[in-house]
């Protein structure tokens, strides 16, 4: 009986929560929840899981709430198979859920039954107020056991919110040190960043006066350099053009002479062809005809197993590139004294050339020959202007400023034969050599020996082109036993009359007369010059 009327007031107690709703889900869930607060509350008492239970009613739940979310999309078309399959669904899943929730009241009933069995506390006999009554009294000491369990955690939680304060505070303490500290520390190192600091000002202070005391040093050194340069250029007019041989740095190239295969003594013929061409048109007067003399400057020079040749052809009328003017010369002075052309820069480097040669031999290259040779023009052309009187200065300015620059030049032939039939030759610009009975093939070369006379930031300077290996043909050879250099003003008839033989015997006087006869045709100035090894 008493069974009966606890199952009933569960029954009523869950439909009055649930009079109000519509959606079956809602309806199933409030029924669920209002069985749940009597469930929850025995429990613990009644021993036994009702875990299958409640997961039937949560899964059909959840589906009814997917099915009426279908029917409340298809709301304006309820002819659609979604909206009549979604309906059937959830009278489906209604029903299910009605048979799990009267299950699980079924088994709260139980439960509520053998709790009071256990406790002895409830009889058939008693009415159903005292069986409410019963039930309070079970549920106020399943109360009391929770409170005393919440006092048990309540102290052990006190404890640990104690320990967590003494913590907390040792922290502070500890905080509060290192705060210490760091302050410590950031003092310092702002105490040592100051000192950093006047340290630098203090030698930027000391750099400053260092500089200051450096600009006057080099003040200083600038006056003694202009000194110095006084006292060079002093020197340098009363010292002789020539070099120690120590100062030039040249490099052996021959071998060691071997002795001959017969016992003739054997002997260089050296001779030279030369001849002046028309002069040019400003010379009026027949007496000053000879100055133009020198454009072609043809030599030798025998020092025992070695002989050498050269001719250079001062190009003059280079400078009407620069200039309207005729002339490459610079004449200076009341007597008008020629100081640069053409034709004395091919002088200066073959007199310069034949000093090189008296002091170190010729055991050398031709070219380091030549290269310093040319440097040690150069350099008598840059004293030449720096020893010039105030007034002829100042009219190689005005020349300078009124012709922009002063183009001198000349084309060289030079090279070195020995007693071993060795030929070393250097050739730079058109001169042209012929060897014999080995002939050598020289190749076209326009690039001349050449300098520049101009003016820069006030000061008269020269400049000579760097004699470069690439800038020349340079030949090296054996087996000759003549050598023929010329000027470009031979004519080429000469030059195939010469080729065409490779043993011509310039010691028999009808070649040389032959040579001397052949009509040459050419408006320039002519130069040969002949190096023969001869056996007597």
């Amino acid at each position: 009986m008493i069974k009966k009327i606890l199952f009933l007031s569960i029954i009523l107690a869950v439909f009055s929560t649930v009079a109000q709703s519509t959606n079956k889900s809602e309806i199933i869930q409030k029924k669920y929840d209002s069985i749940l607060v009597i469930y929850k509350t025995l429990e613990k008492k009644g021993g036994i899981s009702l875990e299958k239970e409640n997961g039937c009613i949560t899964d059909r739940i959840t589906s009814l709430e997917k099915q009426e979310t279908i029917v409340l999309k298809y709301e304006n078309a309820k002819e659609s198979p979604y909206y009549v399959n979604a309906q059937t669904q959830i009278e489906e899943l209604s029903q299910q859920a009605d048979s799990c929730l009267s299950s699980l009241s079924e088994k709260i009933n139980n439960l509520i039954h053998n709790n009071i069995k256990k406790n002895d506390t409830l009889n058939n006999n008693e009415t159903p107020l005292q069986i409410s009554e019963s039930l309070l009294k079970i549920k106020n000491n399943h109360l009391e056991e929770l409170n005393s369990e919440l006092s048990k955690s309540n102290g052990t939680l006190n404890s640990k919110v104690q320990n967590l304060s003494t913590e907390l505070i040792n922290a502070q303490k500890q905080r509060e040190k290192l705060l210490y500290w760091f302050c410590a520390i950031a003092l310092i190192t702002f105490i040592y960043i100051l000192l950093l600091v006047f340290k630098k000002i203090k030698q930027k202070k000391s750099i400053k006066d260092l500089n200051d005391n450096l600009n006057t040093k080099n003040k200083d050194i600038k006056s003694l350099e202009n000194q110095t340069q006084q006292l060079l250029v002093k020197i340098n007019s009363i010292k002789t053009v020539t070099q120690n041989s120590s100062e030039i740095e040249l490099k052996r190239i021959f071998s060691p002479l071997s002795p001959l295969s017969n016992n003739k003594t054997p002997l260089f013929l050296a001779e030279s062809f030369v001849t002046a061409g028309p002069r040019k048109n400003y010379i009026e007067q027949i007496e000053d005809g000879d100055i133009d003399l020198g454009e072609d400057v043809a030599g030798f020079l025998v020092k025992g197993n070695y002989a050498a040749f050269w001719v250079l052809d001062g190009t003059s009328g280079q400078d009407k590139l620069y200039s309207k003017e005729d002339d490459d010369r610079i004449q200076l002075g009341s007597q008008s004294k020629e100081y640069f052309s053409s034709r004395l820069l091919a002088q200066n480097i073959a007199w310069n050339l034949h000093s090189l040669i008296k002091q170190n031999g010729l055991e050398y290259s031709s070219f380091m020959l030549l290269k310093q040779a040319i440097e040690k023009t150069q350099t008598q052309w840059q004293e030449n202007i720096n020893n010039l009187k105030k007034e002829d200065k100042l009219e190689l300015k005005q020349i300078l400023e009124a012709r922009n620059m002063v183009l001198c030049s000349t084309t060289v032939a030079f090279g070195i034969i020995t007693m071993n039939k060795e030929l070393d030759l250097t050739v730079s610009g058109d001169c042209v050599v012929i060897t014999q009975p080995n002939p050598i093939e020289i190749p076209p070369n326009n690039r001349r020996q050449s300098a520049n006379i101009y003016l820069k930031d006030g000061k008269i300077k020269v400049d000579f082109n760097d004699l470069k290996n690439s800038d020349c043909v340079i030949k090296n050879a054996t087996g000759i036993e003549k050598v023929i250099a010329m000027s470009d003003g031979i004519s080429k008839m000469t030059q195939k009359w010469i080729s065409s033989s490779t043993n011509i015997d310039f010691t028999n006087p009808q070649i040389r007369e032959s040579l001397a006869r052949l009509e040459q045709k050419s408006m320039d100035d002519k130069s040969i010059s002949i190096i023969q090894i001869i056996e007597k």
